[in-house]
């Protein structure tokens, strides 16, 4: 059900998550697996545009974030990314899944006891995009990799 809950959070105060197609498949206190359909995302050149690759990482980092905020006392959305950085490896010419996870899962317990006791706090979190296959884009390294630094 919390998973039902947090996609729908989304799509009403992002609502570009539902232009996207954006969905949630699995949440954990480690990752969120989500999915993005290439069609309604698609570019000029038949692949993926960067920006909802982008957008679609952040979304997956926002929904993990939430997944684990409601495990604490706190509960806040009040989130700010200020800071990311994304690589484009290799164009995403399909429908591709998209993880969002900590960037250091040891860096999760000091951020919501952080969050707990004042209120905010700072986190990286990651997020990789491959196929629809499930497979790695490039195989040396994630199709995309986003960084987030989330500041509440």
């Amino acid at each position: 059900m919390m998973l039902q809950e947090i996609l729908s959070q989304l799509e009403q105060e992002i609502p570009t998550s539902k232009v996207f197609g954006f969905t949630i498949q699995k949440l954990t206190d480690s990752e969120a697996q989500c999915f993005m359909p290439l069609e309604p995302n698609i570019n000029h050149k038949g692949t993926m545009f960067g920006g909802s690759q982008y957008g679609g990482c952040a979304l997956a980092c926002y929904a993990l974030f939430l997944h684990n905020v409601r495990a604490t006392d706190c509960r806040t959305n009040d989130i700010v990314i200020s800071h990311g950085e994304m690589d484009y490896f290799k164009p995403a010419g399909e429908d591709v899944q998209i993880e969002a996870f900590w960037e250091n899962f040891e860096d999760r317990e000091k951020f919501l006891d952080h969050l707990s006791r004042k209120g905010k706090a700072r986190v990286r979190l990651g997020a990789r995009v491959r196929g629809s296959k499930g497979l790695l884009l490039n195989n040396q390294a994630p199709t995309v990799r986003v960084l987030l630094t989330i500041i509440i």
